[in-house]
C-alpha cells in the first residue's frame, strides 16, 4: 500500500491510468433495453469498421460448421456399423469439439464493458454521498450480498470488499464472486463527481474458498449535474453513469466468455441503477409510522375495554417510564428555540442495525421506525456547562408538566439528550423525544425489554449499551472523514451522566471529557451552516433475546445556525450563572418570580428545592426573624440589614449577594 505522503502522486497516476480505461475511451453499442433504460456494451475494435450484417457472419458460420460436422460424424458412424448410439455420441463429441475450437478466439478476448445512464433524483452531492456509504450498497444493489471498508487510505481513496450473490444461468447457479477494490473519487470543475474502482490486493482481504475472486478492470460512477441553462429551479436531478467491467474468472467465467453469456452474468449489476433511483425517489415521500398508528389504535381499544369494565383509567399504574393512563395526550411539537426548518426525522430505513441472527451471521438490516418521535430541539449558549437541563424550572419539560397538570392530562414520557459542547461561549444542543403511547415500552418486544433495562439499569450498563450512528449527509470531505459513519458506544469514550425525573429521562453527553471528541466537534461547529447531519440512537443488543435492534430515536440537523441560541426560554436572561448577571435579593423585579413563592436572595429554585446545583450555589434566605441568611450547601455569608414587606432580605453586599 502506498504511504500516506505518497497518496497525491498515487491518485495522479491513477487519473492518468483512467485515460486507457474503457469507461472513458470505449465506443458503445446498445445491446438491451430495460424499463426504458438502454444498456450499452463496449464495441470491439474489430467491429467499429464493420457493418451489423458482417458481425453476424461468424455466428452463422459457427452454426453451419457445427451442424455440418455433426451430420457428417453421424453418417460416418452409421455407415461404419457402429449403431445409432455410437453415431449420436460421436456426433455430440464432434459438435462439442467444433464449438470449443471456434469459441477459443472469444475466450481469449477481454471481457466487454457495460454501461447504463439514468437520471436520479437528488443533487450530485446527495447522490454521491449515498453511493459512498458502504452500508447502503446492499440496499440499492440487489446483486450485492454484503460490502465493507477494509482500509481507508486518505480523504479520496480506500479499499473495499464486495461479495456478490450467486447468479442463475440455465441450467446451473454460478458460484458467488467477490472483489477487493481500490476505490477513489474526485470532484471535477463542472460539479460532477467521479467514483472509480479497480481490483487490487490487500493482506486483510485474501481470497476465500467459498467464493471466486473476480477481477474488476476499471469501472465506477460518473454523477453529472443538470445543465444550468436548461435546468428548472425545482428540478433536482443528476445524470448517473454506471460502468461495469468485471471478469468473472474461474472455469465458469471461461464458459461464460466462450458462449457469450457474460452479459447474462453481469445483468443484475448493470441494472442496479434502477434500485438506486427507487431509493432516492422514495426519500421525497413521507414514511408512514405504522407502529405509531397501531399503538394509537391499541390505546383506543384499551380505553373502550376499560370503560366497559368500569375502570376509566385502565389497570396500568403510572411510572417514570411513561406508563400511561387513558387520558395521555397525543404528541405535538414543543415550542423550542431551533426553527422547525433546521431539524427533521430522517428515513430510518437508511440506517442498518443488528438483525435477528446477527450473533451468527453478522448481518445488519434496516431499522424499524423509531419508537420515540422528535418533538423539539433547543440550542443556547451559557458561561458554564449545564447538565440536567430538564430539571430546570424554566425548561420546557417543567413547563409542559405544569400545563398537563392544569389540563388534567399526562405528559408523554420524554427522553432528553443534552449535548454539552465546550467553547466560548459553551453550547447546549438539547433534543426532546416522546413516545406516541406507553405501549411502545410495554409490548414485550425485544426493544421494549431492552429499553426498560436501560432506563432502570445502572450507569455502567447504560455506558456499555447506548449507541450512536452518525452520518454526514451533506458536507465537506474533511468533516465527513472526521465524523465517519461507524456506530459508536460513546459512553466508553465520553462522560455521560444520567438524570431521571417525573415523566422524563435525561442523558447528557459531555463533549469536553474527550480531547478527540472536542477537536472533532470543534471542526464540525465551524461548518454547521453547510452541513446536513443525520444521527440515530439505540440501545445495543448483545444477546439473542435482545435482537433485532431498533432505533429508539433519530434526528437530522439541516444547516444549523449555531449562533442563534442565546437563551433557553425568553424573556429570561441567558443562563450563565455569572454573579454579575443577576441582582441578588429582589426576586420580583430581577427574576420575575412570584413574591409569594420565592424569598431567596439568589432568585433560583423553589422554596423547598433550593433550585438546582445546591452544592454549587448557596441561597441566602430572607425569611424569618434571624439576622442572617445561610446558603444551603454554600458559604451563606452576607448579613441582611432589613426585610421588606415581601420578605426579600436586601443584602448590604449587593454586588456579591449570598452564597458566594
Amino acid at each position: 500500500m502506498p504511504a500516506r505522503g505518497d497518496v497525491p502522486n498515487t491518485i495522479k497516476l491513477l487519473s492518468e491510468l483512467e485515460r486507457s480505461w474503457s469507461m472513458f475511451t470505449a465506443t458503445w453499442k446498445a445491446v438491451d433495453l430495460f424499463a426504458g433504460m438502454h444498456i450499452w456494451q463496449e464495441q470491439d475494435r474489430s467491429e467499429t469498421s464493420s457493418s451489423g450484417a458482417s458481425t453476424s457472419e461468424p455466428l452463422n458460420g459457427m452454426f453451419l460448421s457445427t451442424a455440418s460436422a455433426g451430420l457428417v460424424a453421424f453418417i460416418a458412424a452409421t455407415i461404419g456399423g457402429g449403431g445409432v448410439v455410437v453415431a449420436v455420441l460421436l456426433s455430440v463429441l464432434v459438435v462439442f469439439g467444433t464449438v470449443w475450437t471456434m469459441t477459443g478466439v472469444r475466450a481469449r478476448r477481454d471481457v466487454p464493458c457495460f454501461k447504463v445512464l439514468k437520471p436520479i433524483d437528488g443533487t450530485p452531492s446527495e447522490v454521491f454521498l449515498y453511493l459512498m456509504n458502504i452500508n447502503n450498497y446492499a440496499v440499492w444493489d440487489a446483486s450485492i450480498e454484503r460490502a465493507s471498508v477494509i482500509h481507508t487510505i486518505d480523504d479520496h481513496s480506500d479499499i473495499i470488499h464486495v461479495v456478490y450473490r450467486p447468479v442463475w444461468i440455465w441450467p446451473f447457479w454460478v458460484t458467488p464472486r467477490d472483489v477487493c477494490l481500490l476505490r477513489y473519487w474526485r470532484r471535477t470543475e463542472d460539479g460532477s463527481y467521479v467514483i472509480c474502482v479497480q481490483s487490487t490486493v490487500h493482506p486483510e482481504c485474501p481470497p476465500t474458498h467459498s467464493v471466486v475472486r473476480a477481477k474488476c478492470n476499471g469501472g465506477g460512477f460518473i454523477i453529472a449535474p443538470r445543465n444550468q441553462v436548461t435546468a428548472q429551479p425545482d428540478e433536482l436531478t443528476s445524470m448517473v453513469t454506471h460502468v461495469v467491467h468485471l471478469d468473472p474468472s474461474g472455469w465458469e467465467g471461461q464458459l461464460l466468455k466462450r458462449f457469450n453469456m457474460v452479459y447474462a452474468f453481469l445483468r443484475p449489476q448493470v441494472l442496479a441503477l434502477c434500485g438506486l433511483q427507487e431509493v432516492m425517489e422514495a426519500r421525497k415521500y413521507v414514511c408512514p409510522n405504522i407502529s405509531e398508528e397501531f399503538a394509537t389504535a391499541t390505546a383506543h381499544a384499551e380505553e373502550m375495554v376499560a370503560s366497559m369494565s368500569g375502570n376509566p383509567h385502565g389497570d396500568n399504574a403510572n411510572d417514570a417510564n411513561g406508563g400511561g393512563s387513558a387520558n395521555a395526550s397525543p404528541l405535538k411539537e414543543l415550542p423550542t428555540s431551533v426553527p422547525r426548518a433546521m431539524w427533521a426525522e430522517p428515513d430510518s430505513g437508511a440506517m442498518l442495525v443488528r438483525g435477528p441472527d446477527y450473533l451468527t451471521d453478522r448481518r445488519k438490516v434496516p431499522s424499524a421506525p423509531p419508537a420515540f418521535r422528535l418533538v423539539g430541539v433547543d440550542l443556547f449558549q451559557s458561561n458554564k456547562a449545564i447538565e440536567h437541563i430538564a430539571g430546570r424550572p424554566d425548561n420546557i419539560i417543567q413547563q409542559e408538566l405544569k400545563r398537563h397538570d392544569a389540563e388534567g392530562t399526562e405528559m408523554p414520557f420524554t427522553f432528553v439528550i443534552n449535548f454539552v459542547v465546550p467553547g466560548s461561549p459553551r453550547l447546549n444542543l438539547v433534543l426532546y423525544y416522546q413516545t406516541p403511547h406507553a405501549s411502545v415500552l410495554q409490548d414485550g418486544s425485544p426493544f421494549a425489554e431492552l429499553m426498560n433495562d436501560f432506563l432502570d439499569g445502572t450507569d455502567e450498563f447504560r455506558n456499555e449499551r447506548f449507541k450512536l450512528i452518525p452520518c454526514i449527509v451533506e458536507g465537506s470531505f474533511i468533516v465527513r472523514q472526521a465524523v465517519g459513519s461507524t456506530p459508536a458506544i460513546i459512553g466508553k469514550k465520553l462522560r455521560q451522566p444520567y438524570f431521571r425525573g417525573r415523566q422524563y429521562f435525561e442523558l447528557d453527553v459531555d463533549i469536553a471529557s474527550s480531547a478527540v471528541a472536542n477537536r472533532v466537534v470543534g471542526l464540525v461547529t465551524g461548518y454547521t451552516k453547510k452541513l446536513v447531519i443525520d444521527m440515530g440512537f439505540l440501545v445495543e443488543g448483545q444477546r439473542a433475546d435482545e435482537l433485532p435492534e431498533r432505533l429508539f430515536a433519530q434526528r437530522s440537523l439541516i444547516r444549523l445556525d449555531c449562533p442563534l441560541g442565546n437563551s433557553p426560554s425568553p424573556p429570561q436572561k441567558p443562563h450563565s450563572y455569572d454573579k454579575k448577571d443577576y441582582g441578588y435579593g429582589y426576586g420580583k423585579k430581577d427574576h420575575g418570580y412570584d413574591k409569594k413563592d420565592y424569598g431567596c436572595s439568589y432568585g433560583y429554585g423553589y422554596d423547598k428545592d433550593h433550585g438546582y446545583g445546591k452544592k454549587d450555589y448557596g441561597y441566602g434566605y430572607g425569611y424569618g426573624d434571624k439576622d442572617y441568611g445561610y446558603g444551603h450547601g454554600g458559604y451563606g455569608k452576607g448579613y441582611d440589614k432589613g426585610y421588606d414587606s415581601y420578605g426579600h432580605g436586601y443584602s448590604k453586599y449587593d454586588s456579591y449577594g449570598y452564597g458566594y
